[in-house]
């Protein structure tokens, strides 16, 4: 078996370990493969607001904005307003909002 394999086996209730599996895929620029793991990490940890940013980050450079914004603002819901999750979200909302708005046109 795979040592990252048995890394995210030996506690697959933690969030983090997909998060971190998630982020090493965005880096490659492997959005897919980080959706993927990002999924996991949610459903492993819903509260999480970072969790939801990135998501966000993945969705929207997979050009599904509807489902990057729903992400962003559950992030805002879930992060305090002195968070940083809670200031960058509302930066992508506010952006998001325009974009979408635009292509309607």
């Amino acid at each position: 078996m795979e040592g990252s394999q048995l890394f995210l086996e030996s506690n697959p209730r933690e969030a983090k370990k997909f998060v971190y599996y998630g982020n090493i895929r965005y880096l490659k620029r492997d959005y897919e493969g980080a959706l993927e793991y990002y999924k996991k990490a949610l459903e492993r940890d819903y509260f999480d607001g970072g969790i939801h940013y990135n998501l966000g980050l993945i969705m929207e450079k997979l050009q599904d904005y509807e489902g990057a914004l729903r992400n962003y603002l559950t992030s805002m819901k879930l992060s305090c307003q002195t968070e940083t999750y809670y200031a960058k979200s509302q930066r992508k909302v506010r952006n998001l909002k325009l974009h979408l708005k635009a292509r309607k046109k």
